[in-house]
């Protein structure tokens, strides 16, 4: 999908996981950069989401949502729960490296008190995934870029993986 930021034009394209079990962000990101020369990729705007849950539709794990890696990771400073203020609210805690991103109000976090950066209670949940469920975004959630899936949970289906366009 080709989009029009306000910082400049930009490719994204949902990839699925290529064997049975899930993929890590460390994966994503390592295919994302081997073979489409990209970044993962962020959301600008609620539309892009929105994108995303129809490319996925017909793809469901069967877990309670599909999760697909995007951008950010969390930043050393934010990693625990005591460290805390309006430096590590929510977006705040993490940096992007989309250079089309120019805002983050499209990451809206889970219902569930994300980003809490605790799933096991050592702060190692440091990566994004954006949640699906059947028609609609289940919102980001925070977890350890180590992993595939969180059992009956979430399954890790695939990522998001964003480039600049050729513009020759």
């Amino acid at each position: 999908m080709l989009l029009f930021r306000p910082l400049g034009l930009w490719c994204m394209g949902v990839l699925f996981k290529t064997t049975s079990s899930g993929i890590s962000q460390q994966d994503a990101v390592q295919k994302c950069s081997t073979d489409y020369n990209g970044i993962l990729s962020g959301f600008q705007t609620t539309e892009e989401k929105v994108w995303l849950v129809g490319v996925t539709k017909g793809k469901e794990s069967g877990y309670n949502y599909d999760g697909y890696w995007v951008n950010g990771k969390r930043k050393i400073t934010c990693m625990y729960r005591n460290q805390t203020g309006t430096a590590c609210n929510g977006s705040n805690a993490f940096t992007f490296t989309d250079p089309t991103m120019s805002w983050t109000n499209a990451y809206t976090w889970g219902y569930d008190s994300q980003p809490d950066g605790m799933t096991d209670n050592l702060g190692t949940s440091n990566c994004i995934v954006f949640r699906v469920r059947n028609n609609d975004g289940g919102g980001m959630d925070d977890r350890p870029c180590d992993s595939v899936a969180n059992p009956n949970v979430v399954f890790y289906n695939g990522f998001v993986c964003g480039l600049k366009p050729n513009e020759s």
